[in-house]
């Protein structure tokens, strides 16, 4: 059937639905910025008041008292004892996250403003669950620590007819403590 056997004001019936077809959705094309605009006005909003509560925890945080501040450090009187604390942790972090600790070392303390820098050279090796479980426990754990250098070496291990790979890590660790430095 072709368009010019419809009667005329039929034609020019679906013409202009067309045309207002073609209108309506040009205008909702237009509303979708507008709607995405108001979609992240409201991620902002949230966003602003999530760093509102942030600010109000740091400003809380800030008037405790300095003995809540030594969380964050490391703990001891001395850097001697403090490198120790350093040890412990890393021990029980590798422990924790099924890494075979194969020798650590304090490194000689250095003093920075009202600080003791105490650093560990860690040598370990497991596997690549283990090692991203580790790191992310060194550096999102309370004392706060830091990690200085990182060599990961891949090892073929053939275990029970099936071949893994083991990780050969070495790393230094560094952490901060009030202690004095003491040889």
């Amino acid at each position: 059937m072709a368009v010019e056997a419809l009667p005329r004001p039929l034609r020019r019936m679906a013409a202009l639905s067309l045309v207002g077809l073609a209108l309506g959705l040009a205008g909702l094309v237009a509303l979708v910025p507008f709607a995405r605009m108001a979609a992240v006005g409201e991620e902002i909003a949230a966003a602003a008041d999530l760093i509102a509560q942030q600010e109000r925890l740091l400003r809380a945080a800030a008037s405790r008292p300095a003995q809540a501040a030594r969380e964050v450090l490391l703990a001891g009187e001395s850097s001697g004892t403090a490198g120790a604390e350093l040890q412990r942790l890393i021990s029980q972090l590798a422990r924790q996250n099924d890494m075979s600790l194969r020798s650590t070392h304090v490194a000689a303390p250095k003093r920075e403003a009202d600080f003791t820098i105490i650093g560990v050279d860690v040598s370990l090796h497991g596997r690549m669950e283990g090692l991203r479980s580790f790191i992310h426990a060194i550096e999102t754990g309370i004392p706060i620590l830091f990690i200085e250098a990182l060599s990961v070496r891949s090892l073929m291990a053939t275990q029970s007819g099936e071949q893994s790979v083991s990780l050969d890590v070495t790393l230094k660790v560094r952490g901060y403590g009030v202690g004095k430095v003491v040889n």
